[in-house]
């Protein structure tokens, strides 16, 4: 797999993860904050979101690392079926190619 399907196969996959980080990073810095408030019921959310934090961070690494090996297969899977069956595929590419010129031509009248 070259750097460009690599950048391209992943990029939705490290927008979440980037997105999940930072949420993570802002819950942890608003409980660093508050851990001077000396409130039982305070106390007890803090260890709720602490708890929820490290579930999260645990899911999301695992729906990243399901949707990169799954990422990989479809590749993989690609890549054989083209080095296999060429002409199919040059087929499958030119008959796409088509009907996409045929949609787009079709919205200009």
């Amino acid at each position: 797999m070259d750097d460009y399907q690599q950048q391209n196969g992943s990029h939705s996959s490290d927008a979440l993860a980037s997105s999940a980080h930072d949420l993570a990073t802002h819950a942890e810095e608003l409980m660093r904050q508050t851990a001077a408030v000396s409130s039982d019921s305070i106390a007890v959310l803090r260890e709720k979101l602490q708890d929820s934090l490290r579930s999260a961070r645990t899911q999301i690494a695992s729906a990243q690392d399901y949707a990169m090996e799954r990422g990989k297969q479809a590749v993989t899977a690609t890549d054989s079926y083209v080095h296999e069956k060429p002409w199919q595929a040059i087929a499958i590419a030119a008959l796409a190619g088509a009907l996409i010129g045929f949609i787009s031509s079709g919205s200009r009248r």
